[in-house]
């Protein structure tokens, strides 16, 4: 494998907007035609595209020598027009051989998100390399590189702290709530469905809990919140007369003035028509906005815990501090994973290079007993004739496979003394 004929092209939010960014994500439905597209210009050989909320990058192995970015932006996004082509051509980075690796293992291993140390985005990577795959826009050569990628990656993320604090609000919030004993057939009223709480009630429902009560001044987008997580959508104004009592309050609204005050608290206290036994003898309130919406003594004298946002952000702030920390340690396996890749990429353009060696051998060998050596043979008796059969397999095997070994040995050794070379 020609380790310079490995590139990606790169968009991110650091160098350009993030509109035109997303203009170059791909649909579902276009990911073939497009990676064929630039299969056919005779740009590439092999591709697949990353695409997140703040990056599209275009990883490939080139067909020739000499990449061309306008060019392939142009087979990338053909309709686009002049200004934003223009526009991100002056912003896309091209990294290449193994800045290429680099560059993808540090991405994959969340060195190069928004937010250090979340794992999601190796999903995604996987995943999207998966549908190209699928869709035969790649080949050996990426398929190499993915598996060292997934496997340094997973080393990052196992052997390091990088992803072992939580660094959203919504994640610190849930933790808070698992510390105080919250149980899975808790009752929740929520207040607000904008993005904190929607992700909140996502973050609730994939670990299992159910009785979501969702409350919004628009009632439509607490009902479609509901229809992703499960529950049931109030309007806002109807929060005093619920009747069926709550655990947990979240409110992330921020409109201002407390939605939550003593008098609301204990009128919902009040109405709980459910048993001590089954309801939580120190409920827990949330407070996801600001300003804030629970009012700090709304609780009196009654045994409650209050979670405020100003806590979860100082705690997300000392944990993403914790998570930079890491990053040398991260540094280090990233590298270890690129030179791997390099021994790899030598080892197997050796095996490819050697591919006809067998077919080559086989020729000589049936040279040797049709025609070199056949009247010689052919006196030989049946007993003769099975033992240099035997003969001629082993040969034929060890001549294959020694010259492969000590081949492998000489990138390996080579490897080596580069690694051990003292530094300038």
């Amino acid at each position: 494998m020609d380790l310079s004929r490995l590139h990606i092209l790169a968009l991110t939010h650091q160098r350009l907007p993030l509109e035109a960014v997303g203009k170059f994500h791909l649909e579902e439905n276009t990911l073939k035609e497009t990676g064929a597209r630039l299969k056919e210009s005779g740009l590439v050989e092999e591709c697949f595209f990353i695409t997140t909320c703040n990056r599209a990058e275009l990883v490939f192995v080139s067909a020739a020598e000499g990449v061309r970015p306008d060019a392939l932006l142009q087979q990338w996004r053909p309709a686009l027009d002049n200004e934003t082509h223009d526009m991100a051509l002056r912003a896309a980075v091209l990294h290449s051989g193994a800045e290429a690796v680099t560059h993808l293992i540090s991405v994959a291993s969340s060195l190069e998100s928004l937010v250090i140390g979340e794992r999601e985005i190796l999903a995604q990577v996987r995943d999207q390399y998966e549908r190209a795959r699928l869709a035969g826009l790649t080949g050996d050569a990426l398929r190499l590189l993915m598996k060292q990628v997934v496997i340094t990656a997973k080393r990052v993320y196992t052997e390091t702290g990088i992803a072992n604090r939580p660094v959203s609000v919504v994640s610190l919030a849930y933790r808070a709530l698992r510390d105080h004993g919250v149980r899975k057939e808790a009752r929740f009223l929520i207040i607000g469905a904008g993005k904190t709480c929607a992700d909140m009630c996502l973050y609730l429902a994939k670990h299992g809990f159910k009785d979501l009560h969702i409350f919004n001044r628009t009632l439509a987008k607490a009902e479609a919140l509901v229809k992703s997580v499960g529950g049931e959508a109030y309007p806002l104004d109807t929060l005093v007369a619920f009747d069926e009592g709550f655990d947990v309050i979240i409110s992330g609204i921020g409109r201002g003035t407390p939605i939550v005050d003593a008098e609301l608290f204990s009128t919902l206290r009040a109405a709980d028509p459910r048993s001590a036994e089954q309801r939580a003898s120190k409920p827990v309130l949330v407070d996801l906005a600001l300003p804030y919406d629970i009012e700090p003594t709304c609780m009196g004298t009654s045994p409650a815990h209050l979670i405020r946002i100003d806590d979860l952000q100082q705690q997300a702030e000392t944990n993403r501090a914790a998570r930079h920390q890491e990053l040398g340690a991260c540094l280090a396996i990233v590298q270890e994973g690129v030179a791997g890749f390099e021994v790899m990429a030598r080892e197997r353009g050796v095996e490819r290079a050697m591919a006809q060696v067998p077919e080559a051998v086989r020729a000589l060998r049936d040279r040797a007993v049709n025609e070199v050596f056949a009247a010689d043979i052919a006196r030989l008796d049946p007993e003769a004739r099975a033992v240099l059969d035997k003969v001629l397999d082993h040969l034929e095997r060890k001549y294959i496979s020694v010259p492969m070994k000590m081949a492998k040995q000489v990138i390996l050794d080579e490897h080596q003394r580069v690694a051990e070379a003292p530094r300038a």
